[in-house]
């Protein structure tokens, strides 16, 4: 019969603490969140005709993004996209599109074609610029006109589609350098 040893091997049991190994696998869960928050404005700021300062922030300067972070017993982070829809106006940075002579043209994306809003007009109401439409003939009724939601921009095909396979590799990579970390520890 032989007798094998493994040196260490005491040192690793003790380095696959569940406790540890959850706290791993719970920041890198987090980590993954916060990158994923960060390249999803990116890619909607190189989509989206608007400022990546206005997707990040809502007209009252809040955040139109909100991680629920995982903790111990809940390995689960859920991204949650806050904020009221932006106004056209956000979409049409070039001031040459806001000339009081002819109607305002807006670009959504930055790939798509530019709208006309025939009877549209830019105007300061209550302390806040917008875009605005005519909706009949006559002078009222008026209706402010707005984009898409950032849920709607976040959740673009264009956006979501491309990071589905990018995320599992991310959290891959997270997890294995906070597992790294563990063994640096011990």
């Amino acid at each position: 019969m032989a007798d094998i040893k493994i040196k260490g091997l005491r040192k690793f049991a003790k380095l696959l603490d569940p406790k540890k190994v959850e706290r791993a696998t719970v920041n890198a869960l987090n980590q993954t969140a916060t990158e994923y928050r960060k390249i999803t404005v990116n890619e909607a700021a190189k989509i989206f005709n608007i400022p990546k300062s206005r997707i990040k922030k809502d007209s009252r300067g809040k955040d139109t993004t909100f991680i629920e972070k995982a903790r111990k017993g809940k390995e689960k982070v859920v991204i949650e996209y806050r904020g009221n829809r932006p106004g056209l106006h956000h979409f049409s940075p070039n001031k040459q599109m806001i000339n009081k002579k002819k109607p305002p043209k807006i670009r959504i994306k930055k790939s798509g074609k530019v709208e006309t809003i025939e009877r549209g007009f830019f105007a300061t109401a209550n302390e806040s610029r917008g875009l605005f439409e005519r909706e009949g003939k006559k002078r009222y009724p008026i209706s402010r006109r707005t984009g898409p939601s950032m849920k709607q921009m976040y959740e673009d095909d264009d956006i979501e589609g491309k990071f589905e396979k990018k995320t599992t590799s991310l959290f891959k990579d997270k997890f294995d350098v906070a597992f790294d970390k563990l063994f640096k520890e011990g």
